[in-house]
């Protein structure tokens, strides 16, 4: 199965982990998701991460922050869509 967009996809489990109190989640790894958790763990959306080995596969353990009543990563949207007819 072909993932659309990677990105919205590593966002979407982020917020999905942080909506249910999950400590850490795991999300593929790539060099531009690399640099987004570089991001948002400077900006301090996320406690930090971790790259793992797991048989072939990179995979990122994203540690989620500590804060009672105010959430990281909350709405998100699309700024831009594929192929736009005007």
């Amino acid at each position: 199965m072909s993932m659309t967009d990677p990105v919205a996809d590593m966002l979407t489990r982020i917020r999905n982990a942080q909506r249910t109190n999950a400590k850490s989640v795991m999300v593929p790894s790539s060099t531009l998701k690399r640099s987004i958790l570089d991001v948002l763990a400077d900006e301090g959306y996320i406690a930090g991460y971790t790259e793992q080995a797991e048989g072939g596969t990179r995979r990122r353990h994203v540690g989620q922050r500590d804060s009672e009543g105010e959430r990281g990563v909350g709405g998100l949207g699309r700024g831009s869509r594929r192929s736009p007819r005007v």
